[in-house]
């Protein structure tokens, strides 16, 4: 029986390495959001200590109160920058999603082709040994009734 050799094998490893890259990637977007998300959690619980320790009573300076209002509305843009970078993050996401489903459908059909070709060799493989066998059975017979 001869050697199977699948001629699409490089592209088939070739597609199998790029989805590896593409769940790599996905796997850093993640993480990513998971650090931002962190870091938004941080930020509200900065926010919400803030409020609480400002709103306990004390005689206040005008430019305490400015610099707490100042402060407050920092935490604020921080807090919606952090949650527009989650929003985008969630964007590519949804890009490396769709891109991971491309490359796994890409190299599911090269491997599906790589079955085909296999039964299609063996199927061969076994049409040819059974004409070797019916050979052999022939040349058998003639020699016993010769």
């Amino acid at each position: 029986m001869g050697k199977f050799k699948y001629k699409y094998k490089s592209i088939e490893n070739l597609k199998r390495i790029l989805e590896k890259q593409v769940q790599k990637e996905l796997a850093e977007i993640d993480l990513e959001i998971d650090k931002v998300i962190d870091l938004l959690s941080q930020l509200k619980i900065e926010k919400a200590n803030f409020i609480d320790k400002k709103d306990e009573p004390r005689r206040a300076k005008i430019i305490d109160v400015q610099l707490n209002e100042n402060y407050l509305m920092q935490l604020e843009e921080k807090i919606e920058k952090v949650e527009e970078e989650i929003v985008e993050l969630n964007k590519k996401r949804e890009v490396k999603l769709k891109e991971l489903e491309e490359r796994s459908k890409e190299k599911k059909v090269f491997e599906i082709l790589g079955e085909k070709h296999l039964s299609e060799f063996v199927k061969e493989e076994n049409r040819l040994e059974q004409l070797e066998i019916d050979d052999i059975a022939t040349k058998r017979y003639i020699r016993k009734n010769s």
